[in-house]
């Protein structure tokens, strides 16, 4: 109960409960170790009285910034996807001395050079400060649940529709205005305050439970800029997947679930969506069978993500058969060994790759390029489109 203090005797030597009832509805607990005030009420009738969060540390000010410094940071909002105006936030930063700016900067460098890893003194300052830059939402949320990328909190791993993070100071920080990836949970989709705030900014939606699969597709107002879903929960038998009409901009969508994820196929390309995944780290001879499956369906792209760090894309040619032009590899120790796997996998997979097939690594050396000329297979970078740059903050004990 990280952050949340007693109402009583204001004590953080507290402990809290939720138990799933059979009528699907939620049974809340809260208990205070040192003057025993204890409260519990079900969600359905407005849930536990949540104890008042505090964030870990002060918030930054830009979180309660006016005048310029409110300018630069709409700037910000307003425009998501451009760099030019987080760089002049950084600089306005550095000459005040705050650490920030450095953080804003170094993340910004990083993501031009496609470096995939965190340099040392921006995961020392994320380490240090996160909690300050995220403010009030540090009160509930653990750093392992968040990434941020160019500068700013990108991710959010945690439930966002849980109900610790209901409370009005932690929906109304600034902090979210930049969140464009979070997970849903198994509460109410059109209940949760934070979806609502954060409607406009979404990029990513990852669903974990099977009632939010629906509650998403029917929701009232649209998620105008989500173009990626991914639906994170093991669902046998697969459902018949809605339209999500609610996401009139959705280009991706992504399942992770076990194998035999044969059934998924189908399920997929009633969903008319362009580009479909299924992540279920199947074998080659399972690959082999999700392909020929795709083939006289309506998909025009399949990806699946097979064994190690692998994802083979498969795509319809001219002749209405679905083969395998490209695999990404994701990183890795030994680049060397994949590339050996990646060519067994593909000999394996047999006419069902394309000729001209591409293996796609985030970065490689020279050396490594002609090795892989060696082996038969041709190495090209992967698109920055599908990479992902994002630092996540260490626990500091």
């Amino acid at each position: 109960m990280s952050g949340e203090r007693c109402p009583r005797c204001k004590s953080t030597n507290i402990t809290g409960r939720a138990f799933d009832t059979r009528l699907g509805d939620e049974d809340q607990e809260r208990y205070c170790y040192d003057c025993h005030h204890f409260e519990q009420r079900l969600r359905s009738v407005g849930g536990v009285s949540w104890y008042p969060p505090e964030p870990m540390t002060p918030p930054h000010r830009g979180l309660s910034a006016d005048g310029v410094e409110r300018a630069l940071l709409d700037e910000i909002y307003a425009k998501l996807e451009d760099d030019a105006p987080r760089s002049i936030y950084a600089d306005w930063l550095i000459e005040r001395g705050d650490p920030l700016g450095t953080f804003i900067a170094l993340q910004l460098a990083r993501h031009r050079e496609r470096a995939p890893e965190p340099y040392h003194e921006e995961q020392r300052l994320l380490d240090e400060h996160w909690a300050a830059w995220i403010g009030m939402p540090s009160a509930v949320l653990a750093p392992r649940m968040l990434g941020f990328e160019r500068g700013f909190w990108l991710e959010c791993d945690h439930d966002i529709t849980r109900p610790e993070l209901d409370a009005p100071e932690i929906v109304e920080s600034r902090s979210w205005a930049t969140v464009q990836d979070v997970t849903v949970g198994r509460s109410p989709v059109e209940r949760s305050a934070l979806l609502v705030k954060t409607r406009d900014s979404l990029r990513a939606i990852t669903i974990q439970s099977a009632p939010a699969i629906d509650e998403l597709a029917r929701v009232a107002t649209p998620f105008p800029r989500v173009e990626r879903l991914v639906i994170d929960v093991d669902i046998r038998p697969p459902p018949v997947l809605p339209a999500f009409r609610g996401l009139p901009a959705l280009r991706s969508l992504v399942v992770q679930c076990t194998w035999p994820a044969l059934a998924w196929v189908d399920r997929l390309a009633a969903t008319a969506v362009p580009d479909v995944e299924i992540a279920c780290r199947p074998a080659i001879a399972q690959v082999q069978q999700l392909i020929d499956l795709a083939s006289p369906t309506a998909l025009a792209r399949l990806a699946i993500r097979g064994p190690t760090s692998t994802t083979f894309r498969a795509e319809r040619d001219s002749d209405d058969t679905f083969l395998v032009r490209s695999v990404d590899v994701g990183w890795i120790s030994d680049p060397v060994d994949e590339l050996r796997h990646v060519q067994g996998w593909l000999s394996e997979l047999g006419d069902r790759v394309d000729r001209g097939v591409k293996v796609r690594m985030p970065d490689f050396t020279p050396d490594l390029a002609r090795y892989a000329d060696s082996l038969g297979l041709r190495l090209v970078a992967l698109p920055s489109a599908r990479r992902r740059f994002a630092a996540r903050p260490r626990e500091i004990r």
